[in-house]
């Protein structure tokens, strides 16, 4: 919501009443310190409803979220008189000297940040209209007990994130249609045997992510609803339950967990993320069969070695991160996968170049950077240059001296990494029409490169950063240079190409801070040369260099 809207509406309600116990809403937010000079009324009003419990039942919303955190003393339960109170946020605000009863019958949303209770059992009832229930970083230990419940049809939403002295989950039977709930960071949470998990028919979203003394949980769940489940982080689960029902549409996060294979009754999926699973060696053959699955992400899983072969079967997949694993070789299949718009292999330092190239007519994102490929091995043949629907190239720390040329005829390019490159000299050919970016930071062998490459591509222009061994004498047409490292040897470039190129922004970093400001009539029109900082000698290098031109005028700032 927008400032002037958000304002617009606390002075509406402070018309309600001139006080302010009597007015619909009252807010003590966490933006309360950007009107402090022309508001302050909020603050008090607030604070003094609480503190001299003069609310009343006209009190629908009460919002009390401040930046830092604030002890209130109170002298009785200021909730006793707001029976009316539908939306109550509690964050960085702690009571003392007082004990508090459920708010009202009547609320929608209790969100109450690092709640002191213990328990909630006296305030659920059947009469709770209840629909987002959100109490993270609270010292909740259960909710309510299983043997008195009551049914509370109306909550939707169940929020117990980082309660770490959550010790049961909540008996979801109480809470018939549920769609969401959300117990990362739990981590005293010991195992989920509870009945009601396993035929829950709403349930949208599980999250136990996090929950590292989760050991155990049901065999089998039957939850035809689930869209998300997220077990990322569960370190000492030790098997992974059996999951009946449909599963074309379940997104399933696994990160970080420590078995080394999966079940092969898996099947279904629309998501599989495995990212750090350290252990896990390879897939089972059943991922083959996952038709529906379109992401599939195995970042840093340091123990896979290969893909299925049939890996080609997946004909929606649109993403495979296989970024800092072990694998060697890339399935000829890999090329059927015609939906593929991303394919990460950063960090496979022992991975072949696939061959595989030209099926993948979809691709939009390659990551190759880190494979350690050398001269020879990134080729015409390989394929790359058919890539017709690429728009970034990632290339950066290999051991290439050279690119192939039929990159520059790849259509949609607009982004080409090549930093860390140490051994790389030539760019050769024309660029990509569509180029916007080329990162050619720690190029230090970079000599020379085609006059196409400095030329713009866009209005936004070419950025090419951080090059000791440029041969200056190349005219420059529009760029933008940034230098990470200043050297002095690089003087004499910065000098021709103030007095040459027509628009130019130069950066350079770690030095001290001064201003370059060149009068505009010194070179026919403005430009800027700008650093976080760089050497008075380097300044005085340049103001004496400039001034050798006569009949010009000269500002330096």
């Amino acid at each position: 919501m927008h400032d002037l809207l958000r304002c617009l509406g606390w002075h509406i309600v402070r018309r309600e009443s001139p006080f302010p116990g009597k007015r619909s809403r009252l807010w003590l937010d966490d933006n309360a310190h950007k009107y402090e000079t022309r508001s302050s009324w909020r603050v008090e009003d607030a604070h003094n409803v609480l503190t001299e419990n003069t609310g009343t039942t006209a009190v629908e919303s009460l919002f009390l979220s401040l930046p830092e955190k604030e002890v209130i003393c109170l002298n009785s339960d200021p909730f006793l008189t707001m029976s009316k109170l539908r939306l109550l946020k509690i964050w960085n605000v702690n009571f003392v000297d007082v004990l508090l009863s459920y708010p009202s019958k009547n609320l929608r949303l209790l969100e109450w940040h690092e709640c002191p209770l213990e328990s909630l059992y006296s305030w659920f009832t059947s009469e709770l209209l209840l629909v987002e229930l959100k109490l993270p970083n609270s010292r909740i230990e259960r909710l309510w007990d299983v043997s008195v419940y009551q049914l509370i049809n109306t909550l939707v939403h169940m929020d117990l994130s980082y309660c770490r002295y959550l010790i049961m989950t909540p008996h979801l039977g109480a809470v018939p249609n549920l769609e969401t709930l959300i117990l990362e960071g739990c981590t005293k949470l010991l195992d989920v045997v509870d009945y009601s998990y396993m035929h829950h028919p709403h349930l949208v979203l599980l999250n136990l992510k996090g929950c590292v003394s989760l050991r155990k949980l049901l065999e089998m769940m039957n939850l035809t609803s689930l869209r998300t489940f997220v077990l990322s982080r569960c370190t000492n689960l030790q098997e992974f339950p059996q999951i009946m029902g449909n599963m074309d549409t379940l997104e399933l996060y696994l990160d970080g967990m420590a078995f080394g294979y999966l079940p092969e009754q898996l099947r279904g999926l629309i998501l599989l993320s495995l990212k750090g699973c350290k252990n896990l060696q390879k897939l089972p053959l059943s991922i083959c069969s996952m038709t529906s699955l379109k992401f599939l992400y195995l970042s840093s899983c340091s123990s896979i070695q290969t893909l299925p072969e049939d890996i080609g079967h997946l004909e929606y997949l649109e993403e495979l991160d296989m970024c800092e694993t072990a694998i060697r070789e890339v399935p000829e299949s890999i090329s059927s996968l015609k939906n593929l718009k991303l394919l990460c292999f950063h960090g496979c330092a022992e991975l072949r170049m696939p061959y595989i190239l030209p099926g993948l007519i979809s691709l939009r994102t390659l990551n190759l950077g880190g494979c350690n490929f050398a001269e020879g091995d990134i080729t015409d043949e390989t394929g790359i240059g058919t890539l017709i629907s690429l728009q970034s190239l990632d290339l950066s720390e290999n051991n290439f001296s050279s690119i192939p040329e039929s990159i520059s005829k790849l259509p949609e390019l607009r982004e080409i990494s090549l930093r860390g490159c140490d051994n790389l000299e030539l760019l050769l050919g024309d660029p990509p029409a569509s180029a916007k970016n080329v990162d050619i930071r720690g190029c230090t062998m970079l000599t020379n490169c085609s006059d196409e490459w400095l030329r713009l591509a866009s209005d936004e222009g070419l950025r090419i950063r951080n090059f000791r061994k440029w041969d200056y004498r190349r005219p420059l047409m529009s760029l933008s240079v940034q230098f990470d490292e200043f050297h002095e040897t690089s003087c004499p470039l910065v000098i021709r190409w103030l007095q040459e190129s027509p628009h130019i922004n130069i950066q350079i970093r770690k030095c001290f801070d001064f201003k370059l400001m060149l009068s505009p009539l010194q070179f026919g029109r403005p430009f800027h040369f700008s650093s976080s900082s760089f050497s008075l000698s380097f300044v005085l290098f340049v103001f004496a260099e400039l001034s050798r031109t006569p009949g010009r005028s000269r500002r330096l700032v």
